[in-house]
Parts: structure tokens; sequence; C-alpha cells
């Protein structure tokens, strides 16, 4: 802006002043018209420039999903971090193997397909891209202790579940859609693999909030059977597809807006220029004629 400033200060004097010969006038008219244009452009630019490393951002992650074949343009990035405190677990003679089942209001039960074995109570976070979650929506977070007698059922899903890429420093999978029988087992819709009935452990029950990005962070209190408080949950919205697809539009059209502002005003400036260079050679040749 000041540089814009400057050239406009400059052009004002190279304009009025008497003392400029026709030669001069030519060499000095390139240079204002080169910087007047190159100012406006840079202008534009910085302007803008915050606006699309935003939008880089954006599309890389954007890119990257689907470039691992994720319909990105549904999707969200979402984190479960969950901590126990004094839980007491079905199998006293071991530790736990803890996984979660989501289910979310209009979209039905889904498995984040990690496991973790012999839990001893630290703090867990898992990551997955899933179809984003509408605003008001119920979800509840069951988390489950596998009652399996071996490994090979959750060695399955694990080779067979999606390894996804966000970015080079964080790793994600995708949920699995999954229904329960009647006698407690739970079986994965897309593939023939079926979890033996697991132990419950605890749930949470939170309200997906409105936001004007689509993140958000919902706490929620992990709850056992007998309605006691064994816990914390944070289940965190870390990127949605849907709000930064219209958020990409809405930054090329203002980027667009500001480099054709100042265009503009770099043409109204040289227009203003090329009057006044006109009008100032005009007026030399008047007087001598009346002379």
């Amino acid at each position: 802006m000041k540089t814009l400033l400057i050239a406009t200060i400059a052009l004002a004097l190279y304009v009025l002043s008497p003392n400029t010969c026709y030669g001069q006038r030519g060499k000095a008219l390139k240079t204002i018209v080169k910087v007047l244009t190159g100012v406006s452009a840079a202008e534009s630019a910085r302007r803008s420039g915050h606006s699309y490393e935003e939008y880089k951002h954006e599309d890389a992650i954007l890119t990257q999903l689907r470039n691992q074949g994720v319909d990105a343009n549904r999707s969200s990035i979402y984190s479960v971090y969950f901590r126990t405190t004094g839980v007491s677990w079905a199998d006293f003679w071991s530790n736990p193997d803890l996984f979660f089942i989501v289910h979310i209001e209009g979209q039905g039960s889904k498995l984040v397909p990690k496991i973790h074995f012999n839990y001893l109570g630290e703090p867990v976070l898992d990551v997955v891209v899933a179809e984003s979650v509408r605003p008001g929506s119920r979800v509840v977070v069951y988390l489950m202790d596998d009652d399996s007698s071996s490994d090979a059922i959750w060695n399955g899903i694990l080779k067979t579940r999606a390894n996804l890429s966000v970015t080079p420093t964080v790793q994600a999978t995708q949920f699995i859609s999954v229904s329960a029988n009647a006698s407690g087992q739970i079986a994965l819709l897309d593939r023939d693999i079926t979890i033996d009935a697991p132990d419950f452990v605890a749930y949470a029950e939170f309200v997906v909030p409105e936001t004007d990005d689509g993140l958000w962070v919902a706490d929620a209190e992990l709850i056992e059977g007998s309605n006691n408080r064994v816990g914390s949950l944070k289940f965190a919205s870390l990127w949605s597809a849907p709000q930064q697809i219209a958020e990409q539009k809405r930054k090329v059209s203002s980027s667009f807006s500001r480099f054709l502002f100042w265009g503009v005003i770099g043409v109204c400036l040289l227009g203003w220029f090329a009057w006044k260079v006109v009008a100032s050679d005009e007026s030399p040749n008047s007087e001598s004629k009346t002379t």
C-alpha cells in the first residue's frame, strides 16, 4: 500500500512539474506506468496471499484423501480420546482389550478398527476419516472389551482396515459399518468377519454442536452399567470437507475480487495520468498561439 501511495505522489509531481521536457516526460511515463501496474498487481497478491496459503493447505488434505480412494467431499476427520479411572474389568485375571463402537444418529453403528490390547489405564487417541455428521445428531460411543478366545479375528480386521495418511504426521483409519445379532456378536457389514460377543465396559453420549467451520469438541463422561462415572471422553471434529470446500470457494471469490479491485484502481490512475499529460502538453501550445 505504501508503494502505491508513493507511485501516486510521484505521478502527481510529474504531471504538475513545468520544467520537465517532452523527452524526459516519455521516459518518466514508461517508468511510472510500470510502477503503477506492478504495484496494483503486487498489492492484490499481498492481500490475497494469506487466503491462498490457507486454500493450498486445505486443498492438500482433500487431494491427499482423494488419492487414497476416499470420498473426500463428504468426509470429516474425527478423533476419539478417552481415559478411564477406577473401572472394574470383566476378566479379573487379565487386562482388557478395548475397542470402540460408535452409534451415529442417521448413519448407524460404526466400528473404529483399532484395538488396545492389555489396556492399563493410559490415555488413548484414535483418529478416523468418516462421513460428516450433521449438527444436532445424537452420538453414543460404546467402550467394549474383546472377549474372543484368540487374536485371530482382530488380526484379520487390522490387516484389512484402511490405513490413511492425512498429513505427513497424522495417520488415520476409517469407520466400518457393523450390526449386532441377538447373541451379541458384531458382524462387519462389508466383509465376512464377525467379532465374538464382547463385554460392555462403558458408554458416553453427546449431541453434535453446530459451528461455522464444522470444527468442534464434545466432552462426555464414560458411564458404566451401574451409572458410575469411570472416565472421560473427548470426541472432536478436526477437519470437515463440506465446510472447507465452501470456505475455499469463498476465498477464491474473495481473492479474485481483491485482484479486480486493485486492477481497477491501477487502470483509473493510469487514465487520470494520461489525461493530465494531454492537458499539460496542450496548455503551452495554446499560450504560444495567443502570443
